[in-house]
C-alpha cells in the first residue's frame, strides 16, 4: 500500500504528461523506445512549456529502458540535457548524477575537438548553475584551451567564464589570468571594444580583490573607453570605480556613484542589485 501523500499534484501532472507522450510516440506503455531525436525533441517541448521536471523524467525513463539503443556520443547528449532540466527543476543532486555521466562519456567526443570542447563548456555551465564551481573549473580550463583551435571568440568566452568561477572559488590571481587571456583572445579576433566590456569589468574586479588597486584603476579607464556611449556598459565601469573608492575609504564619492547607479538602472538589472548591496553594507554617513 502506497504511503499517503505519495501522489502529489505535481506527480499527477507529470504522470499525465508522460502518458500523453507515450501515446504520441506510438505506444501505450510509458515511453517506448522511440528514436532518440524524437524523445529529445519532445523533452525540449516540455521544458519550453515550463515542465522541466516532466522533461527530466522523460529522459531518465528513456535512459533506463532504452539505453542499449544509444552509443556513448548519444548518451552524453541525453545526460547533459537531463542535467540541464534537473537544474531548472531545482534538482541539483539529480543534475550532478547526470553530469558525472557526461564527464565519463566525454572521451567519446575526442575525435571531434570542437564538439568535445563545447560539451565541456555546456557541462561546466550546468555545474555553475547548481553551484558546483569546483567541478566546473577543470572543464572550463580545458574548454578554453581546446577552443583556441576552433573559435577564438568561443575560447575567449570560455576563459571569461573560467575567471568568474575562479572568483567564486576565491582565487583572484587565477581569475585575473583567465580574464587577461579572454581579452587577449578577443583582441586577436579583432572584436569590437564593447565586446571586451564584460572581461574588462571582471578583470578590474579581480585586480581589486587581489589588492592591485592601481592596475584596477588603469583597467577601469580602458573599460570606460570601451563602453562608448552605452549607458549600461558605462555603469559597469562606475560600479567597479565605486568599489575602488570604497577600498580607499572615499565613502562620499563612492556613495554618490552608487546612488546614481541605483536611480538610473532598471529594477531587474544585476548592476543595480550589486550597487544596492554595497550601499547597504557600507557606512556612508560616518
Amino acid at each position: 500500500m502506497a504511503p499517503m501523500g505519495s501522489w502529489s499534484a505535481a506527480a499527477v501532472r507529470k504522470r499525465a504528461a508522460l502518458l500523453a507522450l507515450a501515446v504520441v510516440l506510438g505506444g501505450a506503455a510509458p515511453i517506448p523506445c522511440a528514436k532518440p531525436q524524437t524523445v529529445l525533441r519532445r523533452a525540449a517541448e516540455l521544458a519550453t512549456s515550463g515542465e522541466a521536471e516532466a522533461a527530466l523524467h522523460l529522459l531518465e525513463t528513456f535512459l533506463t529502458k532504452c539505453s542499449r539503443s544509444l552509443n556513448d556520443v548519444d548518451s552524453a547528449v541525453f545526460h547533459v540535457k537531463a542535467a540541464s532540466y534537473a537544474g531548472s527543476a531545482g534538482e541539483p543532486e539529480r543534475a550532478q548524477d547526470h553530469l558525472r555521466e557526461v564527464v565519463r562519456l566525454l572521451p567519446a567526443y575526442a575525435p571531434a575537438p570542437q564538439w568535445h570542447a563545447r560539451l565541456e563548456r555546456e557541462t561546466a555551465e550546468i555545474f555553475v548553475h547548481i553551484g558546483d564551481f569546483g567541478s566546473a573549473e577543470p572543464l572550463l580550463a580545458s574548454s578554453s584551451e581546446e577552443l583556441v583551435g576552433v573559435s577564438l571568440s568561443e575560447a575567449a568566452d570560455a576563459a571569461n567564464a573560467l575567471g568568474v568561477v575562479e572568483l567564486e572559488l576565491l582565487r583572484p590571481e587565477q581569475a585575473c589570468s583567465a580574464f587577461e587571456k579572454s581579452l587577449a583572445l578577443l583582441k586577436r579576433v579583432g572584436s569590437a571594444e564593447s565586446r571586451q566590456v564584460p572581461a574588462l569589468h571582471n578583470l578590474a574586479t579581480c585586480q581589486l580583490q587581489s589588492g592591485r588597486t592601481e592596475e584596477a584603476r588603469t583597467t577601469i579607464e580602458t573599460l570606460r573607453a570601451s563602453s562608448g556611449d552605452d549607458p549600461g556598459l558605462r555603469r559597469q565601469a562606475e560600479l567597479v570605480e565605486a568599489q575602488v573608492l570604497l577600498r580607499e575609504a572615499n565613502l562620499k564619492q563612492a556613495g554618490t556613484i552608487l546612488r546614481a547607479i541605483v536611480e538610473n538602472t532598471k529594477a531587474d538589472d544585476p548592476i543595480r542589485g550589486h550597487a544596492l548591496f554595497l550601499l547597504a553594507t557600507a557606512r556612508f554617513d560616518r
